[in-house]
């Protein structure tokens, strides 16, 4: 055998040897792409059915979707006909950087056997108070004994008027409304997305984001920047322009159902910024403006802030950073996914509903 034949043979050998490496290594190491379906029953793009959705860059978690952008346990208590409150939310209510049993909800559903009550997730990275507007009734019409709705907030942001994440739906002013958009994937995307997914190929994705000048859309947000574009269309607005905009807000949302309204408070205080821990509540003016008219309407609204801030003084947990990140920034880990748990527990115990 000549020496370029053999030297062919052991580049070619080395080239086969390394692809299946990076294969093996980033089928456990890296992030899944997350294949999207359109949803004719609840009019959005969801997470495609019975996909295994792997989170590894923040937290490590496996996620199996199901129907209507539910996750499996949720969707058992969906179609069930016990009472239920669906539990709204973005990526920090989505929770997939923890196992589906430390997510908020379920441990809510754990603690919650002698209330005859069950919650329902229906979250995803980047939704906001205008999609679940026009969310609302669609789910409630796929299932019965829904007797309210619980909201995530994660700070503020979902409730801004003018704040929304890349093509989602938006609040805006003159008059005060709402404004339905979605985010729908390449047309790649929702023909190879489900292919990649499934046999572990996720790496080929960023070689090829890498290479060329075009990005498939896995997922929803923006087709080429590595962050999702917060966007922000109107300027800061004061007290009084707030409390119009949430007036209309809540009056809007009881307009969609007949069932209760609840909206319960993470701060994501403690916070690690540029190295320092942050504490106290940035957001304590809104969040006192926001709270009273909740009392004034009828709204349920629980304020975690004070736990929040209790587990970082008495046991030195955050609720927010993993393993793997920061701690004290980032999405809510499983102390804090339990926090928040606990929270609705304690206040569906006391008789709310």
């Amino acid at each position: 055998m000549s020496r370029r034949i053999t030297t062919i043979i052991y580049w070619s050998a080395g080239f086969i040897f390394s692809c299946l490496f990076i294969w093996a290594a980033s089928a456990v190491f890296k992030n899944s792409v997350s294949p999207k379906v359109w949803d004719e029953a609840v009019g959005r793009y969801i997470n495609a059915p019975e996909t295994v959705i792997r989170t590894r860059a923040e937290g490590w978690a496996d996620s199996t979707s199901a129907s209507h952008g539910l996750t499996q346990a949720g969707e058992k208590i969906f179609f069930s006909p016990v009472p239920k409150f669906l539990y709204w939310g973005d990526s920090y209510a989505d929770g997939v950087q923890v196992k589906s049993e430390q997510r908020a909800v379920n441990v809510f559903n754990a603690k919650a056997v002698d209330l005859g009550l069950r919650g329902v997730a229906v979250a995803d990275s980047g939704l906001s108070m205008a999609d679940f507007y026009f969310y609302i009734p669609r789910y409630e019409k796929l299932t019965t004994d829904v007797v309210g709705h619980v909201f995530l907030l994660a700070g503020m942001r979902s409730i801004i008027p003018g704040y929304h994440l890349d093509c989602h739906s938006q609040f805006l002013p003159d008059p005060w409304r709402f404004e339905a958009s979605e985010c729908p994937p390449s047309e790649v995307a929702l023909e190879y997305a489900s292919s990649i997914n499934k046999w572990h190929v996720d790496f080929l994705h960023s070689i090829y984001k890498s290479l060329s000048e075009y990005s498939f859309r896995f997922s929803v947000g923006n087709l080429t920047a590595k962050e999702p574009i917060v966007e922000k269309v109107i300027p800061g607005l004061d007290s009084r322009q707030l409390e119009g905009a949430w007036i209309f807000m809540l009056d809007a949302l009881e307009k969609k159902t007949k069932g209760n309204l609840t909206f319960v408070y993470a701060p994501l205080r403690p916070h690690l910024k540029d190295g320092v821990l942050v504490m106290g509540d940035n957001e304590l003016e809104k969040k006192k403006i926001f709270q009273r008219l909740c009392r004034e309407n009828g709204v349920g609204f629980i304020d975690l802030t004070q736990k929040f801030a209790d587990m970082y003084e008495l046991d030195g947990k955050l609720g927010q950073g993993f393993f793997n990140t920061p701690q004290g920034a980032g999405h809510l880990n499983v102390d804090g996914q339990a926090l928040v748990g606990e929270g609705l527990y304690e206040y569906f115990s006391r008789g709310a509903q």
